[in-house]
């Protein structure tokens, strides 16, 4: 079965601005025609009630809340970025508690714009029942998730309120009259994200349900690219939050795949994304512990059933596997038991257990086509990547392997420069994520050959 972001119980997804902003506008109970005409009649109003919906932004880090669309009942005259102070609820881990509670906080969002929208979400000078209110995303502010312990998953924030007000000291009119009560429900009524341009669906593979996304480019292609998250972005549990493939889209920078860069550097792929049930390296006992050992992965069946209905679906010709951290494991035990479907494999911060790969086995993924991206700030998993490549090298590997290794990984945008640490010239990320060169098309062999051309190199041979 197959849906667009419409999740009925928590979010209205997959949708424009202006759609949004006519969802949270039904949410008050009326239509912009009729708020407007009853403004005109009374010749402005003293008290504005209203819904709001949020955008989400999915960056290196995760995902940030980076604007506000507030649907009122009665049009305002003017806005600008003093109008209003904004101030965000949520539930967060409390990682100073070495128990790792969850706890509700509440925090100012800092304000980087406000004005006026129509119903489509277009700017407009004339006075509207619709207003955007952007701010500011960093690594330390707007996001939507908790990254929940000892489990390590992303999930929903859950409550996730955003309390707008007029800000001290000024004024908003409705038709030339000072608006003293100003009333904006803070809990969202529809949300968008840079992850619209997906499709979810759900399916049943060897007995196992799963939920995944997937990305169709515009020009036809016979050419598959398949995501394996990491261990924060499995958990699909419909009793919590975070059950839909938004997690792994906006996790991490999943969404880059669907975008021009990564698309016109490989030649234009389809994209699949699935998401575990709980985590790849889950053996069946469902404990919090990962198992590294090959071959254990009690979802190693059902995914490939998975990837082969898909291939199957579109007609794909050529695929590529790649995943990060646990997806990273994830993409090599699909090697070891299924190698000779797949063309290619782009395993991101791996971890393996080496010691229980047998040499027949590594005389075997030295055959196939790989290219590893890892940092050797990553305390997790460093080691497991140079055992990983120095084995496959020693069984024959050589123009078919390839590595991309950072000292560190840094944030490379420029945006977060300010939060850098003293002496480092960019705000640096956790060494275990070098999946955001990756992403950001930065990740390169010794002899520059860039991630996205070897996929296209891979696929057209």
């Amino acid at each position: 079965m197959s849906k667009g972001f419409l999740i009925s119980r928590r979010q209205a997804l997959g949708m424009g601005l202006g759609s949004v902003a006519a969802l949270a506008l039904g949410a008050c109970g009326g239509s912009q025609e009729s708020a407007e005409e009853t403004a005109v009649t009374t010749g402005g109003t003293d008290t504005v009630v209203g819904s709001l919906a949020i955008h989400i932004t999915g960056l290196d880090y995760g995902p940030g809340v980076d604007k506000v669309i507030l649907t009122l009942d009665n049009p305002v005259d003017a806005v600008s970025a003093d109008t209003f102070v904004v101030e965000e609820t949520k539930d967060t881990t409390d990682f100073a508690d070495d128990t790792y509670p969850i706890i509700e906080v509440t925090a100012p969002r800092t304000v980087t714009d406000a004005y006026l929208v129509d119903a489509e979400g277009n700017k407009t000078a004339d006075p509207s029942t619709n207003v955007a209110i952007e701010m500011n995303i960093d690594p330390a502010e707007g996001s939507p998730f908790i990254f929940t312990m000892p489990y390590m998953y992303n999930m929903w924030c859950e409550p996730y309120d955003l309390t707008v007000s007029i800000a001290e000291g000024q004024t908003l009119t409705s038709g030339g009259t000072e608006v003293i009560a100003f009333d904006v429900d803070p809990t969202p009524t529809a949300k968008e994200s840079n992850a619209d341009v997906w499709v979810e669906h759900e399916g049943t593979f060897s007995d196992i349900d799963y939920k995944y996304a997937t990305f169709t480019p515009e020009t036809e292609s016979k050419n598959l690219f398949v995501w394996l998250h990491g261990v924060g972005e499995g958990f699909s549990d419909p009793e919590y939050a975070g059950n839909d493939t938004l997690v792994p889209l906006l996790g991490n920078r999943v969404t880059r795949l669907a975008e021009a860069t990564f698309q016109q550097a490989t030649g234009g792929m389809n994209v699949l994304v699935p998401m575990s049930p709980t985590k790849w390296m889950d053996n069946g006992s469902h404990e919090p512990d990962a198992d590294w050992t090959p071959h254990a992965s009690m979802y190693l069946e059902s995914l490939a059933e998975l990837i082969d209905s898909y291939v199957q679906e579109i007609g794909a010709e050529h695929v590529i596997i790649s995943g990060c951290s646990n997806g990273g494991y994830m993409t090599l035990n699909l090697a070891l038991e299924h190698g000779d479907r797949y063309d290619g494999f782009i395993p991101i911060s791996e971890g393996i257990d080496t010691e229980k790969i047998t040499d027949e086995e590594w005389g075997q993924l030295a055959g196939y086509n790989m290219f590893f991206v890892y940092c050797e700030d990553d305390a997790s998993t460093i080691d497991c990547n140079k055992t990983t490549i120095a084995a496959l090298r020693e069984h024959g590997a050589s123009d078919n392997l390839h590595e991309s290794v950072s000292d560190f990984v840094y944030d490379t945008s420029g945006a977060f420069d300010a939060m850098a640490a003293d002496g480092d010239p960019h705000y640096k990320y956790n060494g275990h994520w070098a999946w955001c060169y990756f992403f950001n098309g930065e990740a390169n062999d010794a002899d520059g050959l860039n991630a996205f051309d070897w996929i296209k190199q891979v696929v057209e041979a």
